[in-house]
């Protein structure tokens, strides 16, 4: 037997028709790219392993040709992060990822994340936006990732002109769901790499930059 919306009670409805502007209205809205859906949703909860590997730096000091110098790694106390709060302002939305703790200037997972229409942002301002103008245009912001990123290596020759001449190496690559994001020097006084992987939240990172003896590594779990 079919029904009719006549049928109801005249609330009802209208609340039937309520009901289905709503949803019709939520449907239009775009769905974030999957890589970073999750850092926009306050449901979302993740504990991340860390570890940090360190040098013998009075070693290196005293032997600096040593091929192979004394290094140890510990593991840290776990952090859990989740999305303290989010909301959408036309195309694009912005977020607070807290954790429980830090871990220094390596670990970049708390702070706040704007999603445009381009992609995955660092927000810049230090006061949460109530409203359009509050975000700004979107090259203020820091782009982590694109919304629809391509794998793509670039590596470039920099130096010289009396210093030595390293290897640039930049570097975007699919690892399962997630998207990594990296950058590395070889040849260069100070070596280094970092990387950010992006699966629905940041599902992992390292950081050995900066000139410093420490290797933090970090993990969803």
């Amino acid at each position: 037997m079919r029904l009719s919306l006549q049928a109801y009670d005249p609330d009802v409805r209208l609340l039937a028709l309520a009901i289905l502007f709503a949803s019709t209205v939520a449907s239009a809205e775009p769905k974030l790219p999957a890589h970073y859906a999750k850092l926009f949703d306050v449901s979302s909860t993740w504990t991340y392993a860390l570890s940090r590997t360190t040098w013998d730096y009075d070693q290196i000091e005293k032997e600096p040709d040593q091929r192979k110098w004394k290094k140890k790694t510990d593991k840290l106390a776990p952090i859990t992060c989740k999305v303290a709060r989010a909301f959408r302002l036309g195309a694009r939305s912005v977020s607070e990822v807290t954790c429980d703790r830090e871990e220094g200037w390596k670990f970049t997972v708390s702070g706040m994340y704007l999603a445009t229409p381009s992609g995955l942002r660092r927000y810049n301002n230090v006061v949460w936006p109530t409203t359009g103008e509050d975000l700004g245009a979107d090259t203020d912001h820091e782009l982590l990732i694109a919304a629809a990123p391509k794998a793509i290596t670039k590596r470039t020759k920099e130096g010289g002109e009396g210093g030595p001449r390293y290897t640039r190496t930049q570097s975007l690559t699919r690892e399962g769901t997630a998207w990594c994001t990296s950058r590395s020097t070889s040849g260069a006084p100070h070596d280094g790499i970092e990387t950010i992987c992006y699966g629905g939240v940041i599902t992992r990172g390292r950081n050995d930059i900066g000139g410093e003896l420490d290797d933090l590594t970090y993990r969803t779990r």
